[in-house]
């Protein structure tokens, strides 16, 4: 069976707010997507931190796996880094 290699647009992403909407986009400005606002203070805010949180994502990966990289080199019980291994399996299309 062929595991398919799931590659995401490259970061660094950045976060940008219009009128109503939060977008995430390229350095260049490919929009990679658009999380909807609202003029409703509360939930807007939550939909900010959700597309800030995306707009991380590729940053949050690279480091993590750069972690648990130092951690296996220095004998951290692999038990002891599932979460982050499973994490980085998602994230890849691994899992």
């Amino acid at each position: 069976m062929n595991t398919p290699t799931f590659k995401h647009t490259p970061g660094p992403w950045h976060y940008s707010k219009g009128k109503v909407n939060h977008f995430v986009s390229t350095a260049n400005g490919d929009v990679i997507c658009k999380v909807d606002g609202s003029r409703i203070p509360s939930i807007d805010a939550r939909q900010e931190a959700t597309a800030r949180l995306l707009t991380a994502a590729p940053q949050l990966l690279s480091e993590l796996k750069f972690l648990v990289g130092v951690a296996e080199r220095n004998g951290v019980d692999p038990w002891t880094l599932r979460g982050c291994l499973k994490v980085i399996a998602e994230a890849e299309g691994k899992s």
